[in-house]
């Protein structure tokens, strides 16, 4: 089966994703692109691998899917592939037998490229594809990015992590990789990118496409709102961590984050500490800007110089 729909928003084309891999028994091949997103694996951090204070400046929003993997960077330009169907008994994830037919595909549209590594597809050295899967009761969802045109500048913005916080935590951290672009290897072979993923779903498949239909449509979004529209799935699911970094006039501030909320915040000078009286920012505030721009608010006087770049 073949789907290729035209929905761009992040959360509801996760849910796709898991209403796919759980509901329907057929293998299916499906083709979509996001709206501007950043997009983590299952088991990271969202501050360890998202600059995310260029985030809420750009208003890009940060999702968590359900397989593992390294963080990834999505626009328009950036086209995605999925593959969704029952493994051969005995087998589990084998990146290069589930690569085999984008590698087949993308030399028949003259494009050579190679799968190096666990999940990386390239071009001459460079990462065009990076992929993930999942296993659910004997299907895997094997999903990746083909970067055909999309905004270099905001990638390496979002995922360019100023390294100056002492962080302890146990995540799976992403791989960085010199990346090209699809577009800049076949100038004047497709007509934008929506020729390119047409031409890519006959390679892939002989059937015709087809979109999701209204029932379809209604469990997915049913997913959306009670997962991978929340908080509590894109930071809650967060693996615990702790952060100490020293800030300008207050000394050195640490604290430890559970299921994405701040907790156990403190500070301490010339080697004395104290732990400030509660606030909203010590009393289950999300570790993202927005939460903690707001929570700075409520603080009191003493603590007013402490900023957003202070906590990321």
């Amino acid at each position: 089966m073949l789907i290729v729909d035209t929905e761009s928003d992040p959360a509801f084309n996760l849910a796709a994703e898991e209403y796919l891999l759980r509901e329907l028994d057929a293998p299916v091949i499906r083709l979509w692109r996001n709206r501007p997103c950043v997009v983590i694996g299952r088991h990271q951090i969202p501050c360890m691998e998202v600059n995310l204070l260029a985030a809420k400046e750009l208003g890009i929003p940060v999702f968590r899917r359900i397989s593992g993997g390294g963080t990834v960077y999505h626009d328009l330009g950036n086209l995605n592939f999925s593959f969704i169907g029952p493994l051969p008994k005995g087998e589990g994830i084998d990146f290069d037998r589930m690569l085999r037919p984008i590698v087949r595909a993308m030399d028949a549209l003259g494009l050579p490229v190679e799968h190096v590594g666990r999940g990386d597809v390239r071009i001459g050295g460079s990462k065009i594809s990076g992929n993930a899967a999942y296993l659910w009761r004997g299907r895997c969802l094997h999903h990746g990015t083909l970067l055909y045109d999309a905004n270099l500048d905001a990638l390496e913005r979002l995922l360019d992590v100023p390294e100056k916080s002492e962080w302890k935590a146990r995540s799976v951290r992403s791989v960085r990789s010199p990346v090209t672009q699809i577009s800049s290897l076949c100038k004047g072979r497709f007509d934008g990118i929506e020729d390119f993923a047409q031409a890519l779903a006959k390679e892939l498949s002989g059937e015709a496409p087809r979109a999701f239909g209204a029932e379809e449509r209604k469990k997915i979004n049913a997913l959306r709102e009670s997962r991978y529209a929340t908080r509590e799935w894109n930071l809650g699911e967060t693996p615990e961590y702790a952060l100490e970094r020293d800030t300008a006039s207050l000394g050195r501030l640490r604290f430890r984050v559970r299921q994405g909320l701040i907790r156990e915040l403190s500070l301490s000078e010339g080697g004395t500490g104290h732990t400030p009286a509660p606030s909203a920012l010590s009393e289950g505030c999300w570790h993202e800007p927005e939460s903690v721009a707001h929570a700075l608010l409520t603080l009191p006087e003493e603590l007013r110089s402490l900023t957003l770049a202070d906590f990321f």
